[in-house]
């Protein structure tokens, strides 16, 4: 037992201390509490954390049952608290961007959806000698429009595929015969334990529609680079 005294601000005290610690990997009750009860005070307002959600709405195809819990984290720290608190539940999870070429069982998903659809996720920031800093919620024809626009080659064939960067750095998406792993200079990444890792493109040794090494990771944001200047 942690008993907190004070005055002015120590319930936001208490509250960070004790989000402090399970994202540190404490146990802080008993696996039988509600996944919701266990993360949701913690959560940003402008997170959203729903239960029995109808899944159809968030794929192109327009097709799907509920989800158990459906979320869309609104920082880092979320994202990190949900997995998290996922991990303690028992309950597997499953990251989607804008849901294109998905489909989604009748029967639903007995499980966490989260889906990086806030602003926070979605930030294209090119910088000089062709990097471009890019969330992996970034609509890929978004990141060809403003590489584009600012003068940089390479980055064209992302046009016509109808994702998100996370998920294109995921499957090595590809098209014209040049795919993502080509612009990759480094990948930043959730594992499901909530840590945050960071490796060079020499560490990934992605394939065809393939990057083993993103298996169960939940992409944050990616480094990129022009392959010139038009």
């Amino acid at each position: 037992t942690i008993v907190f005294i004070g005055a002015g601000n120590i319930d936001k005290m208490a509250s960070n201390f004790t989000r402090d610690l399970w994202l540190s990997g404490a146990r802080l009750c008993s696996k039988e509490r509600d996944f919701g009860d266990r993360v949701r005070s913690f959560l940003l307002p402008q997170t959203l954390l729903e239960s029995n959600y109808l899944l159809g709405n968030k794929t192109t195809i327009g097709i799907g049952g509920p989800v158990h819990w459906y979320a869309e984290p609104a920082s880092i720290e979320d994202l990190k608290l949900l997995l998290r608190g996922a991990a303690l539940s028992d309950i597997p999870f499953f990251i989607i961007g804008r849901g294109s070429n998905l489909l989604v069982s009748d029967k639903g998903y007995e499980g966490l959806v989260i889906r990086l659809s806030d602003s926070c996720w979605k930030e294209i920031k090119i910088e000089p000698d062709g990097i471009v800093l890019v969330g992996s919620g970034a609509r890929l024809k978004e990141i060809a429009g403003q590489t584009a626009a600012a003068g940089l080659d390479g980055f064209a064939f992302l046009e016509g595929i109808p994702g998100t960067l996370g998920g294109a750095l995921r499957m090595n998406a590809g098209a014209m015969s040049d795919s993502i792993f080509n612009r990759v200079e480094s990948i930043t990444w959730v594992s499901p334990d909530g840590e945050i890792h960071t490796q060079p493109r020499a560490y990934f040794n992605a394939s065809y529609r393939d990057c083993p090494e993103l298996h169960g990771a939940v992409i944050i944001s990616a480094v990129l680079k022009a392959s010139g200047f038009a």
